[in-house]
């Protein structure tokens, strides 16, 4: 597939998940955001090969263990 073909393709969806997170928060639903917190956190790692955790992963973990 076209690079450039590709490049469009996730620029499309990006923008896809910014609308709805934006319309979800504005009507009051905020569960997306707990998604998305996974996803881009998993999506900075491997581009720019970060080890980013999701802190509300290690916020339960922490609870777990008090």
């Amino acid at each position: 597939m076209n690079s450039d073909i590709m490049l469009k393709k996730i620029k499309y969806y990006l923008l896809t998940v910014k609308l709805s997170i934006q319309y979800d928060n504005a009507t009051g639903l905020f569960d997306i955001n707990k998604h998305c917190e996974k996803f881009y956190c998993g999506l900075l790692n491997l581009i720019y090969g970060y080890q980013l955790i999701n802190a509300n992963i290690m916020e339960k973990i922490l609870i777990q263990l008090i």
